[in-house]
């Protein structure tokens, strides 16, 4: 989802969000060694302007699938090594899907931080307050505003002692 070989490695999604590129390519690579390092058979425009995550990786199936797929077997391009100077994207881990650590500076800011971490399979946006965390989905941006999808969760130890009917033992589970 980059414009190789700006983009190698992890998250690409997040990163060209984070990095305020909302205009990328979809690259078709010759797989190789190496992260993302292989011979360029295309690229297609493609804009992450708009959409979660969930729903910008459903528009990039269907480019792939519709558009990219259908051309790579009717003209079979030669693949062409990779020009210009690589920029890697570290992995995301699921910490730095926390609100109050982003670079934060203004509404669109925290709706971008938000939307490119709404997805299958990715940790939701989150804010801890104190032993509360509050995860963000769903956000909408119009007039000014931001409304959206939390939830809160408490950390709570609770025991529980369970006893085993055929003998004297207990077990003692704190969750």
């Amino acid at each position: 989802m980059t414009d190789l070989p700006y983009g190698r490695g992890g998250s690409p999604l997040q990163n060209l969000i984070l990095n305020k590129v909302y205009e990328t390519r979809i690259s078709a690579i010759k797989v190789q060694e190496g992260m993302d390092t292989g011979k360029i058979y295309f690229k297609e425009p493609f804009d992450i302007g708009l959409g979660n995550a969930e729903e910008i990786f459903e528009k990039a199936s269907e480019l792939v699938f519709n558009k990219m797929i259908p051309f790579f077997i009717r003209e079979k391009p030669i693949p062409q090594e990779q020009e210009g100077d690589p920029v890697y994207f570290r992995r995301r881990k699921p910490e730095d899907s926390d609100l109050t650590n982003a670079d934060i500076k203004n509404l669109k800011d925290i709706f971008d931080f938000i939307r490119m971490l709404d997805g299958e399979g990715y940790p939701n946006a989150f804010i801890r307050i104190g032993n509360l965390k509050i995860t963000l989905s769903e956000v909408h941006k119009k007039n000014m505003k931001l409304t959206g999808r939390f939830e809160i969760l408490m950390k709570n130890k609770i025991l529980v002692v369970v006893s085993h009917p055929d003998d004297e033992i207990l077990d003692v589970v704190v969750l």
